[in-house]
């Protein structure tokens, strides 16, 4: 595991037998890249957080891209750099 933990003790945290410690929460924030209030609370104010991500794996390649192409090109609309990371790890 990436935070150096058993997946048993996930189970313990999603069944409510235990609860991870603040260092272990601020580590899954960093790899999730969530804020540690995220975490905690489960709440975001990013309006994409109930989109199922399993849902957009399931996309075929075609509605991907009209996917993208749609986020990148309301991003643009408001002057928001971002960071098209396909196009990046390409180049790598």
């Amino acid at each position: 595991m990436a935070v150096g933990m058993k997946p048993k003790a996930f189970y313990h945290w999603e069944s409510g037998h235990a609860t991870p410690d603040i260092f272990k929460l601020k580590t899954l924030a960093r790899l999730y890249g969530m804020t540690l209030d995220e975490v905690v609370t489960g709440e975001s104010d990013w309006p994409l957080a109930g989109v199922s991500l399993a849902k957009i794996q399931r996309l075929d390649q075609a509605d991907k891209v009209r996917l993208e192409t749609a986020i990148l090109l309301a991003a643009a609309t408001i002057q928001l750099d971002v960071v098209n990371m396909q196009s990046k790890q390409a180049s790598l």
